[in-house]
């Protein structure tokens, strides 16, 4: 198993500041879910490595020692062997991730894997599970007793009332002290989504949980009424991306949720290593779905950064919404921009006023064609438009690319791409009608603001100096 994560220190005023965007959420889980899946060798391949990240798992009032072995068995060999043979991987030592029991039934697991000869973690939930209501000394004391008795990893359940009611320093505290009692066990901390209330509070408590020094996260328990969904895994990725940016540490934090195969998500860890291209190739990886860029799903005034982070995957832009819109919008003011060329093109010859003597030869030579070498003030009006679209065109295409790669919120986004692309065809018109002032001055400064109001979001979030 991997090392521990470090953890780091309360950052509250970091937490107050997060808001995620619901709606933005959604539709990048409608997204995911309407891709198609890998076919064939591909799906194989992931299939049996989805299977090595599972924990397989009994946690019923009936269990027995009897069942407890039985588990055992089917963890050290979770596919049929005509199938493993069939795919050319009988020989790769394909195991479960661990065996998860409850803290009574540790024994019976350690006894059953050592009978077996493999050296498969055991897993013990523990902190009261599945509600997390008990008193916090018997809580601790539960997780005391599985490492005692041979559990390598505990999976604890949170107490929701502190997420419900804000008292995130209490979590804190509380996650830490599981920390601190878990020894040299890893640390899962379940956060129970479906009774958090908010995609808010699940990104909040996700980062709390990894900041007090949890190893894992995971959605829930199985036994609340909603358990994993996609919108609540798109968050907890973010939130890793986000603990990584904050720690430069994206080795230790891995996510993990019960119904993987019902939710259709792949179980994801932050090691970056390439899908394998057959069933033959996964052995020996550890594998990852690499996280669309979240950028518009969750927003913070301030992120606190490391020298490691980049502001998005570039690999992900054509995921990115915010990214996409300010693509769309550029490309109309671009457009914008070229019709005025064809604007002061078409003046100039319509008018028949140039200011190369070469462009005069179609309607004279001599003296007679210098007379076309002169200015009108319509064609003037048309090239100072247009010479006022690349004074600001250009310097809102540079800040506006930027912007929209630092994770603005993506109706904010969308709100300063729009308002830029108006004033500027409004002040086009007002520049050719021509309007009476304000109105071409409303244009200019709105259109200036929308730039400056970018640039100062930038800064204020992303600036590192």
């Amino acid at each position: 198993m991997s090392a521990h994560n470090r953890g780091t220190d309360l950052d509250l005023s970091w937490i107050s500041k997060i808001q995620v965007n619901h709606p933005a959420v959604l539709r990048r889980a409608e997204q995911i879910q309407a891709r198609r899946t890998v076919k064939k060798e591909w799906q194989a391949a992931w299939l049996l490595k989805a299977v090595t990240f599972i924990d397989l798992t009994t946690l019923s009032g009936d269990d027995t020692s009897s069942n407890i072995q039985r588990l055992c068995y089917k963890a050290k060999y979770p596919i049929r062997e005509d199938l493993l043979k069939a795919l050319n991987m009988h020989d790769k030592g394909i195991t479960t991730a661990a065996v998860c029991v409850y803290p009574a039934r540790v024994c019976d697991a350690v006894r059953a894997l050592k009978a077996a000869g493999c050296n498969i973690p055991v897993a013990s939930v523990a902190t009261g599970f599945p509600a997390g209501q008990t008193h916090l000394k018997t809580r601790l004391e539960e997780i005391r007793l599985a490492v005692e008795d041979g559990a390598t990893e505990i999976d604890v359940v949170i107490n929701r009332s502190l997420v419900l009611t804000g008292q995130w320093e209490a979590l804190y505290d509380e996650i830490c002290q599981f920390r601190k009692a878990c020894g040299e066990a890893h640390l899962k901390t379940i956060l129970a989504t479906g009774e958090l209330g908010s995609l808010t509070n699940v990104y909040k408590a996700s980062m709390i949980a990894m900041m007090a020094g949890s190893d894992f996260i995971k959605t829930s328990t199985g036994k609340e009424t909603v358990n994993a969904t996609f919108p609540v895994a798109i968050v907890m990725l973010r939130a890793i991306r986000d603990f990584f940016w904050k720690t430069g540490n994206k080795s230790l934090i891995l996510l993990s949720w019960s119904a993987v195969a019902q939710s259709g998500l792949p179980a994801t860890s932050a090691s970056q290593v390439q899908a394998p291209a057959s069933a033959s190739q996964i052995a020996g990886t550890t594998a990852t779905s690499p996280p669309p860029a979240f950028d518009s799903l969750v927003t913070a005034s301030s992120i606190p950064s490391t020298k490691t982070e980049t502001m998005v995957d570039l690999t992900q832009l054509r995921d990115d919404e915010v990214f996409r819109a300010f693509a769309s919008y550029a490309t109309i003011i671009l457009s914008k921009m070229m019709l005025m060329s064809t604007a002061t093109a078409f003046y100039r010859m319509t008018r028949k006023v140039f200011a190369n003597p070469e462009d005069c030869a179609t309607f004279g030579k001599g003296e007679n064609a210098k007379k076309y070498l002169r200015t009108d003030d319509r064609v003037e009006r048309v090239r100072r438009a247009h010479l006022n679209d690349l004074e600001n065109i250009v310097p809102f295409l540079g800040i506006g690319l930027l912007y929209s790669l630092s994770g603005p919120d993506l109706s904010t986004a969308i709100l300063h791409f729009r308002l830029f692309v108006g004033a500027r065809i409004y002040h086009t018109i007002a520049y050719l009608t021509p309007l009476p002032q304000p109105n071409r001055a409303l244009g200019f400064f709105v259109g200036y603001g929308v730039t400056l109001s970018m640039a100062y979001r930038l800064l204020k979030s992303r600036l590192y100096l």
